[in-house]
């Protein structure tokens, strides 16, 4: 089963026949300078998406990163490029150093009502809440977890089953997209007109 997550598709067939026409350079000159200005826009677009959406959710951004991925679809003028995101949620530690509070647990922007931190099932410092007491409420990684009683030190026995809490970044993502999608065009001729110039006035046909 794919990973969830959400695509952002460019063609840029267009503005390339549109400078070919404008300007003097080879049709090897202007795929060598198309590819370039292609690939600079979308890592500037992944740039920018992954700097929102660690605005918005308080994740580094170096967590972040291995949720994005680029690639190219089809050949010549039928070639789309594609940013795509992983949305599934990411485990709330990830975002930073859980803090255990009176009222449950604070981390960065978010604060969790009834959670507690604790080194459960392998995972270090991770945040957690009692499925009875969630009922939906925080988004969690959607799997119960119940150990024998009797291993558990005393001041946890009687909290499970228990989820394990995450950050929901599927609508920070697509808001993301969005807002950067109208700039992409103007961002593209930009780089394509600067890498254009470069290959016909300083590098050998």
């Amino acid at each position: 089963m794919a990973a969830p997550g959400v695509d952002f598709k460019v063609n840029f067939s267009k503005e390339l026949q549109r400078v070919s026409a404008k300007i003097a350079a080879t049709p090897k000159q202007l795929e060598k300078a198309g590819q370039r200005a292609i690939k600079k826009t979308m890592r500037w677009m992944y740039s920018r998406a992954a700097r929102e959406v660690s605005q918005l959710t308080g994740i580094p951004q170096k967590v972040l990163k291995f949720r994005f991925s680029l690639k190219t679809v089809g050949k010549g003028a039928e070639a789309v490029t594609i940013l795509w995101i992983g949305i599934s949620p990411v485990l709330a530690e990830k975002a930073g150093k859980a803090r255990q509070t009176k009222k449950g647990v604070s981390l960065k922007k978010h604060r969790y009502e009834g959670a507690f931190v604790s080194d459960l099932y392998g995972y270090d410092s991770a945040v957690w809440i009692r499925a009875s007491r969630n009922q939906g409420r925080y988004t969690t990684t959607a799997k119960r977890r119940k150990p024998n009683p009797n291993s558990l030190p005393a001041h946890l026995r009687g909290r499970f089953p228990v989820q394990h809490i995450a950050i929901d970044i599927a609508d920070p993502a697509t808001q993301a997209l969005k807002r950067l999608e109208s700039r992409v065009p103007d961002e593209f001729r930009k780089k394509l007109d600067q890498e254009l110039n470069y290959v016909v006035n300083h590098e050998r046909a």
